[in-house]
């Protein structure tokens, strides 16, 4: 879901002029790497681990927009139009990034045009995702929301789609913008159904029972 994957947008060594100059940097799990309303400073490439893309009204309630792991990147928008940050993101597991300083990030976007077309061409894959996510917000009830980022989130193997990372109802529920209660209710009656399996964190979901 709404995530830009290093390797499946770039070719092979277009992207290291980037990563030449890049610091490496550890966090632990549940630390903010981006505020939102910060100044852009830098763009980041995951290593490890895995981080979430959210915003959150004054009263502390969040909404997840992203789950971002090995291979993505993100903080290029700030960066393009000089502006403040508008989403936070936050580890959700210790993680190791590599951050690139805005200076570096316009050089090389300046020097090398196809770079430049594969950042365009990242944001533009985004802003459909996020498109096609407001309209699933908008017309998909409280069970169709919750199938829905499943199936975004599974990977398909042997006619099933698999979610393999271990998501809390909570860490659910922020990206559908329902309650823990009622995805805690839809997960029991999807079990009942057949709709899906759970077994140690792990999520089968029968996509043709549905």
């Amino acid at each position: 879901m709404f995530s830009a994957r290093l390797f499946g947008d770039f070719r092979d060594g277009e992207f290291d002029v980037l990563l030449l100059e890049g610091q490496k940097k550890s966090y632990p799990k549940n630390v903010c790497v981006i505020n939102e309303g910060d100044r852009a400073a830098s763009f980041y490439v995951i290593n490890s681990g895995k981080l979430k893309v959210f915003m959150a009204d004054d009263r502390g309630k969040e909404i997840t927009i992203s789950i971002l792991g090995q291979g993505d990147y993100f903080g290029e928008m700030g960066l393009l139009d000089d502006d403040i940050r508008s989403a936070g993101v936050m580890t959700m597991e210790e993680s190791q990034l590599t951050l690139i300083s805005r200076a570096h990030f316009m050089s090389c976007l300046a020097k090398y045009p196809d770079l430049a077309s594969r950042i365009i061409l990242g944001l533009v894959k985004r802003l459909r995702e996020a498109n096609k996510k407001i309209g699933n917000l908008a017309f998909l009830d409280a069970y169709g929301r919750v199938a829905n980022v499943l199936m975004q989130l599974g990977r398909k193997q042997e006619g099933v789609h698999v979610v393999e990372e271990k998501l809390t109802h909570q860490e659910i529920a922020n990206m559908v913008g329902i309650s823990r209660e009622m995805v805690s209710r839809i997960f029991r009656d999807m079990v009942a159904r057949g709709n899906i399996s759970v077994e140690k964190g792990r999520i089968t979901i029968f996509e043709d029972s549905f």
